[in-house]
């Protein structure tokens, strides 16, 4: 299907990108200049969706490409995945919490453990969580790290644009 859409000047016609949530604030601006720029005559669509639907959407024909979190199994030989980017995890803290209260007291909210990133996330870091003191788990960090920023909650998550950029004070833990 894509194939059709290329000719002499480059990409035209429509193109379907699917994103996990991180990524349509932290790459697709940058993917959506690089078309208006390269591939003018494309009609881009950004969908917005979990690793694992967008899976799916590569595999029925719904998408042409999409940005996930890396598979957590080998992929058929007709999809080729590239790495865009590796992103730390951390452990996020409210920036005006009460130092009087231990970190490792505050309730955690946590990435869906059934999720893509979620799984990766919690097979090397999961140990310094206390089931019991999960208040949230959710397949979305940037609303992680929202949530943590608006109140007296432990995160973790992957390094999101919005920690960089100050909502969250996260404490480094390594790549996952």
């Amino acid at each position: 299907q894509l194939i059709s859409g290329i000719d002499a000047s480059g990409l035209s016609g429509p193109f379907r990108l699917g994103a996990v949530s991180t990524a349509l604030s932290d790459t697709v601006p940058a993917v959506i200049q690089h078309f208006r720029v390269k591939a003018p005559q494309a009609v881009l669509t950004v969908r917005p969706g979990t690793s694992a639907d967008l899976y799916e959407g590569l595999r029925n024909g719904g998408l042409d490409a999409a940005i996930t979190v890396a598979a957590p199994f080998d992929l058929p030989k007709d999809i080729i995945s590239r790495t865009l980017e590796v992103q730390a995890v951390v452990h996020a803290l409210p920036p005006d919490r009460d130092t009087s209260v231990s970190a490792e007291d505050l309730p955690w909210i946590v990435y869906d453990r059934q999720s893509w990133g979620g799984r990766k996330l919690w097979a090397a870091f999961g140990g310094m969580v206390g089931e019991e003191h999960i208040f949230c788990e959710l397949d979305a960090p940037e609303t992680i790290a929202q949530m943590v920023s608006h109140g007296a909650r432990n995160g973790l998550l992957a390094k999101t644009r919005l920690c960089r950029t100050g909502t969250c004070r996260p404490r480094a833990r390594g790549p996952a």
